[in-house]
């Protein structure tokens, strides 16, 4: 009588002899191994393909960023990032905006203007024209308050209704490392 035991051991032998028999006629070890060299250096080759595309992507940004806040320049313009939301929906947190030099005399009401408050640059529209006193008076689109009177000699220009959306993060976090790197010198 054949016993459990000896009847696995028959089958596990004749389930080896199948296995190296068909490796011999089909040597797929040996495929799998040239298809793992294959596939390492394809993986090295496509990450080199991504980061030469991610590299062409970050400089195209760059040169994208140089031109439009160097481009201005060359015209008179200055280009400042919007920080804060006052002037939802005319501009966006994170825009750019762009100011020309102007005249106080031409400014109106309902032009947005930038200028400069308490060391602050604040782009507002203009809600009244005050020429005796030589000052506007501005607001924010959302807000409920006029400001304060701004003196035509606080004005750096009127701001186009024009402006680029999303570009002004990059500026800002740009200021912002520049001050974290003076607090780090001067401390």
């Amino acid at each position: 009588m054949v016993n459990e035991e000896t009847t696995k051991k028959v089958i596990n032998l004749k389930s080896a002899r199948r296995k190296y028999h068909f490796r011999r006629i089909f040597p797929f070890h040996k495929t799998q191994r040239l298809m793992d060299k294959i596939q390492k250096k394809l993986s090295v080759v496509v990450l080199c393909r991504i980061a030469a595309v991610l590299m062409f992507i970050a400089i195209g940004m760059m040169a994208l960023l140089s031109a439009v806040l160097i481009v201005p320049k060359i015209f008179g313009i200055q280009v400042f990032a919007v920080a804060t939301g006052s002037m939802e929906p005319s501009y966006h947190v994170g825009s750019l905006v762009f100011t020309k030099k102007t005249a106080p005399e031409k400014i109106k009401q309902g032009d947005c203007i930038t200028y400069q408050w308490e060391g602050e640059t604040i782009t507002h529209r203009v809600i009244r024209v005050e020429n005796a006193k030589k000052q506007f008076i501005t607001q924010g689109d959302q807000n409920e308050f006029e400001d304060p009177a701004v003196p035509f000699t606080s004005l750096i220009g009127a701001t186009s209704e024009f402006s680029i959306p999303v570009l002004g993060y990059f500026v800002l976090w740009v200021h912002q490392i520049q001050y974290q790197i003076l607090i780090l010198i001067f401390s």
